[in-house]
């Protein structure tokens, strides 16, 4: 069930605030099912909710899940000015707005809106953690903030935005086409800032991969979601490229059955 529509933004492509349901993969009935709601990578500028593996399809299923996934609006090509496109908050906002089409929408689908796990990679991963480390975003699209039940972040290291642009002053530009000039609004986008005002809605799992810069990043995120009292899983992805951790998604031997443990018991608490 593909392209269905989860709000209206003016002037944006429709096909960039819609969503699809994905049927299970099996033929069991098993509703309702809780839902994974996976928000794609593509640096805030590209991807697709339609870049869907049938591994993660079947990764979804057999863990009981209704796999929904949504497109968000996306920033302006860096270095191209007369690329269209939006900056943060924009992204965070639409995300939690296709969050809150699930909560009213999804029974009908066989999905149950008490139960969701928030999912992302890369970009997605950097919506997904910002938006589940404190119940703002999703509280100001309406959505009940106890229906979230886990966030899984699959590789990124951008928990803490202003910190990043401080150690690489020479990304900073490319960083303010897609979070804009607007020092706050770094902070809003940066999961570990909120983390530190506000508890995280439920259980994180973090992919940890790349250099010692990028994994103490992520290590930080996992302890001060521990600090914070809530259960915070750390999974290594070792010798993986970026790209490895989303291709290989529900068919590897690493990543997977940690992910699959996760969405099986930790998310439901």
């Amino acid at each position: 069930m593909r392209d269905i529509p989860y709000t209206v933004r003016a002037g944006a492509d429709p096909q960039l605030t819609s969503l699809d349901i994905h049927k299970p993969h099996a033929a069991t009935a098993c509703a309702p099912r809780p839902v994974l709601f996976w928000v794609h990578g593509g640096d805030w500028r590209g991807g697709d909710k339609g870049d869907i593996f049938e591994s993660m399809q079947v990764m979804a299923t057999e863990s009981g899940y209704l796999l929904v996934s949504a497109n968000y609006r996306l920033s302006p090509l860096f270095g191209d000015g007369m690329s269209p496109g939006v900056t943060w908050p924009a992204h965070g906002e639409d995300i939690a707005a296709a969050v809150r089409w699930v909560e009213q929408h999804i029974a009908e689908y066989g999905g149950d809106p008490t139960h969701i796990a928030l999912m992302g990679f890369s970009a997605g991963a950097q919506i997904v953690s910002t938006l589940g480390a404190g119940p703002g975003y999703l509280e100001a699209a309406g959505v009940d903030v106890n229906h979230i039940r886990c966030v899984a972040s699959l590789d990124i290291a951008l928990y803490d935005i202003p910190a990043y642009i401080l150690d690489h002053p020479e990304s900073r530009a490319e960083f303010e086409n897609i979070f804009s000039t607007d020092q706050a609004n770094w902070a809003s986008a940066s999961a570990a800032l909120i983390a530190q005002v506000s508890k995280p809605l439920g259980p994180f799992l973090i992919v940890m991969r790349g250099d010692t810069e990028r994994r103490a990043r992520q290590q930080a995120m996992i302890d001060l979601v521990r600090t914070r009292g809530v259960p915070a899983t750390g999974v290594d992805a070792g010798d993986y490229a970026h790209t490895d951790v989303f291709f290989l998604l529900g068919r590897d031997t690493v990543v997977t059955p940690p992910i699959r443990r996760f969405l099986t018991e930790d998310c439901r608490h």
